[in-house]
């Protein structure tokens, strides 16, 4: 079982919703048209997987919520892994400002069929599923590339199967 970890403080919370806020502000902004449907999915998606993990693990795994506000650099990473933390933060944000600019202000690509939309609409729910699953099986999931010494990890020792029929009884049906 991980080490407790100092809880995230309530500031830091705040923080974080501004932060995960700012990001489909941006792409209004960028967008130029409040009107904008897809955005406003988007934006719905963004806000309620973000705000549904970190309460998640607020409440079920405070001690990977505290690892997953750590500052780049801050756990022995090599300089090579804080850049590669930094460019993905980059490139979120590249995608968060091209995408609108592209969709709704210069509309440089034809508007997608509905069908494809839909397509796309689907796979960021099964996107979110995946992800919050990454968070429930993986309590050492960090962004930064670190070995949590602190935390007392563990080899898996059994096969998926075993891990499989074990964790099965506890997330019918929600999960399984």
């Amino acid at each position: 079982m991980p080490q407790a970890a100092t809880p995230v403080s309530a500031l830091k919370l705040a923080g974080a919703a501004l932060y995960i806020a700012a990001w489909p502000a941006l792409l209004f902004v960028v967008a130029g048209d409040v009107r904008w449907v897809e955005g406003w999915l988007f934006a719905g998606w963004f806000l309620v997987l973000c705000a549904t993990v970190i309460v998640w693990l607020h409440r079920k795994d405070p001690v990977l919520l505290a690892e997953r506000f750590r500052r780049p650099g801050t756990g022995g990473q090599s300089s090579r892994d804080r850049a590669v933390v930094y460019a993905i933060v980059a490139g979120f944000a590249t995608w968060i400002v091209l995408t609108p600019l592209d969709a709704r202000r210069f509309r440089w690509t034809p508007s997608l069929p509905v069908a494809l939309k839909a397509t796309g609409g689907a796979l960021l729910l099964a996107s979110a599923f995946l992800l919050f699953r990454a968070f429930y099986d993986n309590t050492f999931l960090s962004p930064l590339v670190r070995v949590q010494i602190e935390r007392k990890p563990q080899v898996v020792s059994t096969g998926y199967a075993e891990y499989r029929q074990k964790v099965r009884y506890r997330l019918l049906p929600f999960l399984w």
